[in-house]
């Protein structure tokens, strides 16, 4: 994704392509921060050799400031390493209550100050995109199915017919699947998307807010993980359970 001629770059940056990132794991829609500009802010936890920026939307600074953190400006300016001047705090409400975002002050923050707070929602979900990749080409995927195996044959009080019935565990996970999918709550780069039960539409809001998106993008990649481990220890313990009765049988 490019970036709009008219969003001012850092100071000390001049290469657009090099700086701006936008990185959506599959499964979610893309939406484009930019209809909503506020802010580039470099990223925190990246390993590239070059700087790393991210998009923050003013609706991004909002959740953050009347959301469940509650950050004060002193803080948001912080996460957006806006440089220490006089009366920064000011400016920097000033500019959010131009873009319609109310700022109250002298008030108590719900959350303290550390590492995690300063984390940016494109940022997170870039994490989580990466999360994903290192599962993907790391996760001991076959020592886990081996190990389950053998724990689940070698106990005798456990239940072989449930653990042999593929298509009672592939529906539970499909539902489950549904309702993940149901809701995106409003995160920075992805496109939102509400479910009809609005206490849930809520308190996955809640949840994507503590965590600046990451949790809504790892509930996905564990719950894909789980799925492809349960469906992989079914097969596996089917064909050892049929071997062993053919050879009983012999």
């Amino acid at each position: 994704m490019e970036l709009n001629s008219s969003i001012e770059l850092p100071e000390g940056f001049t290469n657009k392509n090099d700086i701006c990132i936008d990185e959506i794991p599959s499964g979610f829609e893309k939406e484009d921060p930019q209809q909503d500009h506020f802010s580039l802010v470099q990223g925190r936890t990246s390993t590239s050799h070059k700087a790393v920026f991210y998009h923050v939307t003013t609706e991004e600074v909002n959740r953050r400031i009347n959301g469940i953190e509650k950050l004060n400006s002193s803080s948001m300016a912080c996460n957006l390493k806006k440089s220490k001047v006089r009366n920064g705090g000011e400016v920097l409400r000033k500019k959010l209550e131009e873009r319609g975002v109310e700022v109250v002050l002298n008030h108590r923050q719900n959350v303290t100050t550390n590492t995690i707070i300063s984390l940016t929602e494109a940022e997170a979900v870039h994490f989580g995109t990466d999360l994903g990749k290192f599962i993907d080409e790391s996760y001991p995927r076959e020592e886990l199915i081996e190990e389950f195996v053998s724990e689940a044959l070698s106990n005798e009080s456990a239940q072989s017919e449930s653990l042999l019935d593929l298509d009672a565990f592939k529906e539970c996970m499909t539902s489950l699947n549904n309702v993940f999918s149901s809701v995106v709550p409003p995160c920075t780069g992805l496109r939102p998307k509400a479910s009809k039960n609005v206490d849930m539409n809520l308190e996955m809001e809640r949840f994507s807010q503590a965590t600046h998106g990451m949790g809504i993008i790892t509930n996905h990649l564990w719950f894909r993980e789980l799925t492809t481990l349960g469906t992989e220890m079914a097969k596996e313990i089917k064909e050892k359970v049929e071997s062993k009765k053919e050879n009983n049988a012999k």
